[in-house]
């Protein structure tokens, strides 16, 4: 099932400057790693190799935030939208 991936302007040089990338999958896991794997540098910026990307990133299934749903496990339907926004430090 196709659910649209919104990316953030500030990860855009990382989706070859899309704002929305179709990815087929059934859970936010199988999202992520579809994303990573056409957009290898993505998930360096979001988590690095071995860290959990909800760990670092603010991930929304259709404005509920992923965690409330099941993290990584959380089941995606055909027409869903995942909004990505990593987390901001400074000062």
């Amino acid at each position: 099932m196709s659910i649209d991936v919104r990316v953030p302007r500030v990860l855009r040089s990382h989706t070859d400057g899309l704002a929305v990338v179709p990815v087929d999958a059934a859970n936010l896991s199988q999202l992520m790693e579809g994303l990573f794997g056409r957009f290898p540098s993505l998930r360096q910026s979001l988590a690095g190799e071995d860290a959990d990307v909800l760990a670092y990133t603010n991930v929304y299934v259709n404005d509920v935030e992923a965690t409330d749903i099941g993290g990584l496990g959380a089941e995606l339907a055909t027409g869903d939208t995942v909004t990505i926004l990593p987390s901001m430090a400074g000062g």
